[in-house]
């Protein structure tokens, strides 16, 4: 009633440290009623364009931007994708999606194998 969509939010748990801090969010997002990051101070960020949309990319480390631009160039659509978010120190992704019918598999699959792959 508030927002003009639904919204899904998703957090995993690792079992394993992660790399670093990383956050890939729709710049609109970022600015209306997004998250605040809590450490955005203290990363690297940076314009990409993903997709129609633009997005912020925030990183510790360069290791972790690459890999968040390979992933964008493997994926060339975000999709209902809005926000992913690595927090190493907590060992957890957090994802923000818009959920659509008969996309929500397509989009997040991905997404969910990248970030189970940055564990390992």
């Amino acid at each position: 009633m508030i927002m003009r969509f639904d919204r899904l939010f998703i957090t995993m748990y690792h079992r394993r440290a992660l790399s670093g801090e990383g956050h890939l969010i729709e710049k609109r997002y970022a600015g209306f009623r997004g998250p605040k990051i809590t450490n955005a101070h203290r990363l690297e960020k940076m314009e990409i364009k993903w997709g129609r949309y633009v997005f912020l990319l925030y990183f510790e480390q360069v290791k972790l931007r690459d890999r968040f631009l390979a992933f964008v160039k493997r994926n060339p659509d975000p999709g209902i994708i809005r926000h992913i978010a690595i927090v190493a120190n907590q060992r957890k992704c957090f994802l923000f999606l818009i959920p659509k019918k008969g996309q929500v598999k397509e989009n997040l699959t991905p997404v969910y194998r990248w970030l189970c792959s940055l564990s390992k």
